[in-house]
């Protein structure tokens, strides 16, 4: 069987955090930060409508700008 086509959902380009935040104790933050402390190579996207920047990063406000 061929990993041609695993290979995108294992080894993303680009990872969008839904529900970002940097609120102590959040999901969305905690995701946030493992990727970036975990040394994802690709781009990491937060989204959520109640932030300019998050962990440093710019963040999208409606999903739908993806």
């Amino acid at each position: 069987m061929s990993t041609y086509r695993l290979y995108k959902i294992f080894k993303p380009a680009c990872i969008a955090v839904v529900g970002a935040s940097d609120a102590p104790g959040s999901i969305g933050g905690a995701v946030l930060r493992n990727l970036q402390a975990g040394g994802f190579w690709g781009d990491v996207v937060p989204i959520n409508p109640k932030y300019e920047r998050i962990g440093g990063l710019p963040v999208l406000k409606p999903i739908e700008s993806l």
